[in-house]
């Protein structure tokens, strides 16, 4: 717990690092943000109920089918080797 505390201070005086230099805003920018937000306190739910184990790689996975599917379905992106 102490480690994500810490992790999100990093986060958020790197970013007010970057907005002292201007920042040109993203609503994709924004989206994956709160996504990363959200995630965190669900990753510790699912340690919790799943073990450090099994979580991380049942949320690796999905990540890549998701990733693999937007890319392919979505940008229509070919698939290669």
């Amino acid at each position: 717990m102490e480690i994500q505390v810490y992790s999100g201070y990093a986060v958020g005086l790197t970013s007010l690092i970057g907005l002292a230099g201007g920042v040109n805003w993203s609503g994709w920018g924004i989206l994956g943000a709160c996504l990363w937000v959200l995630s965190q306190p669900l990753a510790m739910i699912a340690v919790r109920l799943l073990g450090v184990a099994l979580a991380p790689a049942l949320w690796a996975a999905t990540t890549i089918a998701i990733s693999f599917f937007y890319g392919y379905l979505l940008f229509d992106e070919p698939v290669s080797k």
